[in-house]
């Protein structure tokens, strides 16, 4: 029997109200070989049941019951169980176009590590887009000329990997935290050698209330995002391009700055404030005004965001 070319990974926990759009979206791929790898996540609700009435149905469908262990852990067990020769990530909230694999298949006979795409975001006003770019670069021009354009969504849904090369560089999500896309999706291009922006417009990101991005408590979100900066910033410090590498750090300021704002992080106390990582880290000219802001006070910094943003 032929491999698919394709494993398609959706992590599953409490989502049963999404679930069914999701695996339509895949069963009714024009692109038929594929797998569809269920990992049900010990969802305590009806998701369960409904993985495995989706398998009973198409033969293309393999589901993973397994202990509650978060996202991280359960595309990991994703990963481990692949055949394809490509993976794709997606969350069992959103979907894909059902041409989707067709239009992504013509990409993998370039043999590239990492296939880039795009996504419409839907609920939201933010745009998941990347650099356009033609032919094969490597992990490490498409991240500099990302980041240099300011282009550089880190969601792992958007990138499409061969498997081959995420075993060989034993790339695996960090389990236990929060925003763990921010914390893999850097390491995972930096590490390639050939990346191939596809332009494809294929993912529908959907924003919903109950989602861990927009739940009121967000000082693990914080936590996590600053771990994951101070890791990022121990890889970068090897880069040798001086404007690229500020550029990063830039990049790792801007992410810890945003998610103190969100979770209004001045009211929690000095655990949360990282004034050294901040004014070490910055090196645009915005981003040392903000910082020196941050500084002075926290506190300010989060009244001058707000009242920036209820202008636009």
């Amino acid at each position: 029997m032929e491999n698919p070319l394709f494993s398609i990974i959706v992590p599953v926990y409490k989502v049963e109200e999404y679930l069914d759009r999701c695996v339509q979206s895949l069963i009714n791929q024009t692109y038929r070989n594929i797998e569809i790898l269920l990992v049900d996540d010990g969802s305590p609700d009806s998701c369960p049941q409904m993985c495995d009435a989706f398998a009973g149905r198409d033969e293309r469908i393999h589901v993973i019951h397994k202990k509650n262990g978060g996202l991280s852990d359960a595309r990991n067990f994703g990963i481990d169980a692949a055949s394809g020769d490509y993976l794709i990530f997606l969350d069992s909230d959103d979907y894909i176009d059902t041409d989707a694999c067709e239009r992504l298949s013509k990409y993998t006979e370039t043999h590239a590590d990492i296939l880039v795409a795009d996504a419409v975001v839907e609920g939201g006003i933010c745009h998941l887009e990347h650099i356009e770019y033609d032919g094969v670069c490597t992990g490490y021009e498409f991240l500099r000329m990302s980041v240099m354009s300011k282009k550089a969504p880190m969601a792992a849904v958007l990138y499409i990997y061969s498997r081959k090369y995420m075993t060989d560089k034993n790339l695996k999500f960090k389990v236990g935290i929060l925003h763990e896309d921010e914390q893999f999706t850097p390491r995972a291009i930096l590490a390639a050698e050939s990346v191939v922006c596809t332009g494809e417009v294929f993912y529908h990101y959907i924003i919903r209330e109950a989602s861990i991005t927009t739940k009121p408590d967000k000082r693990k979100n914080l936590a996590d995002i600053y771990q994951t900066c101070l890791e990022l910033s121990e890889l970068y410090a090897s880069i040798e391009d001086r404007k690229f590498r500020h550029g990063l750090y830039d990049a790792l300021v801007s992410k810890y700055l945003n998610m103190f704002y969100l979770a209004g992080a001045h009211k929690y106390g000095k655990e949360y404030v990282h004034k050294r990582f901040v004014i070490k880290h910055s090196f645009s000219f915005k981003r040392r005004i903000l910082s020196l802001l941050f500084v002075i006070s926290p506190a300010a910094y989060n009244f001058a965001i707000q009242k920036l943003r209820n202008r636009k």
